[in-house]
């Protein structure tokens, strides 16, 4: 997160908002350290700083993926993250939709994290939430510090493959059973129930709406899409294709480019894969 945002949002600590009585709170900014520095044993972890330290170099070291360069600022309740998210640029309507729908986002030089949402969480599902959303940052980085047009689904589902994947390198849970916990929600999903088209949630804006609009979890989704792509091609190709974006905003070419088939084709291809996994969790 850039100095002007980070000042700004120091500015805004004990603010109140909207006539309402309850404080926005103090919002806490912690720097990725860099290489080398906060090291702790991965079954150690007990903070935030050895968090970000474990998950930043997990991503170079198992993973090839750049170091995030960012700060995480951590909000104490959803009324700062939802003030932080004003402060950054977010409409009003759009920055209370995500502070309720989302207990953390990551973006180009920050992640904002509603630290008040995971009170009484374990270490280990906080190393995850923070894996997932430092890859985000990475997408951003990838593309030159702009989201761009690539696909929310992907971005989304590729960010949880990788997180359980640091969450299995570091010692701290079973990617397998990290899995199955995402998967399980789809147990009640009834029988003949379609996913969510994916190309209503392609844009961050689309996704962002479609959080509880659906019977489908979209997370579980997202997840069971990437998840295919990644059999077929692996992470390369999907580094490949968000690295894309850095020079071409074409969305449907680099996904053609990256995956060999077009957009249409993989919405066929995901469909008989829903079918199979939903009959698998059942």
């Amino acid at each position: 997160m850039n100095t002007r945002i980070i000042s700004t949002l120091v500015s805004c600590v004990w603010l109140v908002a909207g006539g309402c009585a309850e404080t926005v709170g103090d919002p806490q900014f912690l720097p990725v350290p860099p290489a080398g520095e906060t090291a702790a044993a991965s079954r150690d972890i007990r903070d935030y700083p050895a968090a970000l330290a474990a998950v930043a170099d997990a991503f170079e070291r198992e993973f090839q993926l750049p170091r995030p360069q960012v700060t995480v600022v951590l909000f104490p309740n959803r009324r700062s993250f939802e003030e932080g998210l004003l402060t950054i640029g977010y409409a009003p309507e759009f920055a209370r939709q995500s502070a309720m729908a989302f207990r953390a986002i990551g973006g180009a030089t920050g992640v904002l994290v509603n630290d008040g949402a995971l009170r009484g969480a374990r270490w280990p599902d906080r190393v995850q939430l923070l894996a997932h959303e430092l890859v985000h940052c990475v997408q951003y980085r990838f593309a030159n510090g702009v989201r761009g047009t690539s696909e929310q689904w992907l971005r989304e589902g590729f960010a949880e493959i990788v997180s359980m994947q640091v969450v299995e390198r570091l010692g701290l849970g079973r990617y397998r059973r990290l899995r199955e916990a995402l998967l399980d929600p789809l147990a009640d999903v009834r029988p003949g129930t379609l996913p969510v088209p994916l190309a209503r949630i392609s844009t961050f804006p689309e996704w962002a709406a479609a959080q509880g609009r659906y019977e489908v979890p979209l997370y579980s989704q997202a997840f069971v899409a990437a998840e295919l792509l990644h059999e077929q091609h692996g992470s390369e190709a999907i580094v490949r294709y968000f690295r894309l974006f850095g020079t071409s905003m074409d969305k449907d070419a680099n996904f053609t480019q990256a995956f060999g088939m077009t957009l249409a084709q993989f919405d066929r291809e995901f469909m008989a894969r829903w079918h199979l996994v939903l009959a698998q969790v059942r």
